[in-house]
């Protein structure tokens, strides 16, 4: 595990980070930092997800690993049905993605920022022409009903 650690600060250059005995102050605030540079949201989410495996064996990690990572709506599971074409797995990840925008929507919402059209962005021209095409074709048939309502 420490050759684990070690190897992820490395990695993401925090080699030359002075050790303290707590890793963060408690009711602390996460703001966003004016004068700071973008971060590469791959690159983020890959160092949380780094640290966020060394949680298990380091308690003492967990709080600010996790103050962190519940800025991210990630998640990568197996799908619930094999798919038989690039469409249908593309299809079944864009009503993933709907839903995740839509809870996302409702939440910022509740904070009072409204958004009127949230853009999604897909590569499988297929995929695309099936979410706009409101008539069931015989190639989309087997696809689970419960992904149709990205057509909505």
């Amino acid at each position: 595990q420490s050759k684990y650690a070690l190897e992820s600060l490395k990695k993401y250059d925090f080699e030359s980070c002075d050790p303290v005995h707590t890793p963060m102050v408690e009711k602390s605030k996460l703001d966003e930092d004016k004068e700071g540079k973008a971060v590469d949201p791959s690159h983020y989410r890959g160092m949380i997800g780094a640290f966020l495996y060394l949680t298990s064996s380091r308690p003492d990690l967990q709080f600010a690993i996790c103050m962190c990572a519940r800025l991210i709506s990630w998640s990568s599971k197996r799908q619930k049905s094999a798919a038989i074409s690039s469409t249908k797995a593309e299809y079944i990840a864009l009503s993933g993605c709907c839903a995740q925008i839509l809870w996302m929507r409702s939440q910022l919402t509740d904070y009072g920022l409204g958004f009127n059209k949230i853009p999604m962005y897909c590569v499988n021209k297929s995929a695309i022409s099936l979410c706009c095409n409101n008539v069931q074709h015989s190639r989309s048939k087997h696809i689970d009903i419960r992904y149709h309502f990205i057509k909505e």
